[in-house]
């Protein structure tokens, strides 16, 4: 690890928290991959990439679920697990294991973590065509922008918006959680060859549908690579995954965009 950008310390609680994960689904055979800046980490700096503040995991939503169900045994009191059922604030419908006294504090969208995480996508079935996923698309994101009016991450400026996201958005966070769910989960789809998250549509401007469309054959072959000195899980197809996300993977950005996405910073003692 390198203290280039200030990160050394941030990123020592989230290896540690990282390797903590991997001990537990390796203990209850639950498939995980690295996802997105931390699988190029892996790859192109055998670690962190040293201006990012943060670690996303991907796993199937049958292994997500499962984590779901268990979490109590993993969290313990050194983590705390924020889904949209159990926290209202909840701007996605993507898990965050937050790290407990990590000394640091940031903003994640609007909502203030409280402390260092981890992002955890499910990765759910979705339709093979073209059509199919373009609608399931349309409603993910409906809904989602109903859940960011209602959390305050978008502005309803035009008449149109405030009468139908400022009408909707007054429905229960978790209702609105349970009708994405459906969409993720539900949705009609048959002998599916891709995965995708669809519950961050359109979050943030550095994820969406297109982006993470997955086949289903990066969690079928698993492989386990250097991470700053431990082993984790990565897609066997790392090289495509990260050429079709990134194109030329292994040339870092130019510097203005060495920025991390949260704005975590370290709590004053």
């Amino acid at each position: 690890m390198t203290n280039d950008y200030g990160n050394l310390e941030l990123h020592t609680v989230l290896l540690s928290a990282m390797k903590d994960f991997d001990q537990f689904c390796q203990a209850n055979n639950l498939r995980y991959i690295l996802h997105g800046g931390t699988c190029l980490g892996a790859i192109r700096h055998k670690g962190f990439i040293p201006w990012d503040d943060d670690i996303d995991i991907a796993m199937p939503r049958e292994d997500y679920n499962k984590f779901l169900k268990i979490a109590s045994q993993f969290s313990k009191n050194k983590y705390t697990i924020h889904t949209y059922s159990s926290d209202s604030t909840m701007l996605t419908n993507v898990m965050k294991i937050e790290i407990n006294n990590s000394g640091f504090s940031g903003v994640s969208g609007v909502k203030e973590t409280g402390g260092a995480f981890l992002d955890v996508f499910p990765m759910s079935d979705i339709p093979n065509s073209k059509i199919g996923q373009k609608i399931q698309n349309k409603l993910a994101i409906f809904l989602n922008n109903i859940v960011y009016a209602k959390i305050g991450y978008i502005e309803l400026n035009s008449i149109k918006s405030k009468i139908v996201f400022g009408t909707l958005s007054k429905l229960p966070r978790k209702f609105l959680g349970d009708l994405i769910e459906w969409v993720c989960v539900k949705f009609p789809h048959f002998n599916s060859q891709y995965v995708n998250i669809v519950a961050t549509a359109n979050y943030n401007g550095c994820t969406g549908y297109k982006w993470d469309l997955t086949p289903k054959k990066y969690f079928e072959e698993i492989d386990r690579v250097e991470f700053e000195g431990e082993l984790f899980c990565i897609t066997k197809y790392w090289d495509e995954y990260l050429t079709n996300h990134y194109g030329d993977y292994m040339s870092p950005p130019p510097m203005e965009k060495r920025t991390n996405k949260h704005n975590m910073i370290k709590i004053k003692e």
